[in-house]
């Protein structure tokens, strides 16, 4: 179903950005930690909230399936091993001297059924390390509302750019980015494997509102 609204909850203001949501844009104050993006598609819910432990299976299921939808038999054990319930558990809080890192889930009838992770550094450069959602939950605004958590978190940590890259053949994906205003900066072959190009993108941040 379309979707036919967006709401947020938070417990206090600290923070003010702009969202533009096709017919309307949004002023926002909220805390990060605190803020509840739901999207209304029909009778459901979609809240995005930070990862916990609990979710660590489930949060490897929703990546494996999303990445094996394009990877095909591309996506072998070794690619699986990056979404280790394991080792998502130790990536989904981490700050240091370098960066700030977070996981986000989005849960749909209390089942998540998305998942993005992002990182902030103290030199402004942010990175939208990758982003999942199950494939039989498309086309309902999930991944909207996660790019919305991920801004969210780069305003909070002041980036002034984000970097990502997507498999060149993921033609879903590359709209997406384009759609969330990404930009195309370069071109890699066989990067991250054999076959396998990835594009390069890159979005400049608005100044907070």
């Amino acid at each position: 179903m379309g979707r036919t609204g967006i709401v947020f909850r938070v417990t206090r203001v600290v923070l003010c950005w702009r969202l533009s949501s096709g017919c309307c844009t949004i002023l926002l104050r909220l805390t990060l930690e605190s803020m509840h993006c739901g999207i209304r598609t029909g009778a459901d819910m979609v809240t995005v909230r930070p990862f916990k432990k609990k979710d660590a299976e489930r949060v490897s299921e929703v990546l494996i399936a999303a990445f094996k939808s394009f990877l095909k038999d591309l996506f072998d054990e070794k690619s699986a091993a990056h979404f280790h319930p394991d080792v998502l558990t130790k990536e989904a809080h981490v700050e240091d001297l370098f960066q700030v890192s977070r996981i986000f889930v989005a849960e749909e009838n209390d089942t998540v059924v998305g998942v993005v992770k992002v990182t902030a550094r103290p030199g402004g450069l942010g990175t939208f390390d990758y982003v999942g959602v199950d494939p039989d939950s498309h086309a309902h605004g999930i991944g909207s509302c996660l790019m919305a958590r991920a801004v969210a978190f780069w305003t909070e940590h002041k980036q002034r750019k984000i970097d990502t890259c997507v498999s060149a053949h993921n033609k879903k994906a590359i709209m997406y980015y384009l759609k969330n205003d990404f930009i195309p900066e370069g071109y890699r072959r066989d990067h991250f494997r054999k076959g396998v190009d990835e594009i390069i993108l890159g979005r400049f941040l608005k100044e907070d509102v």
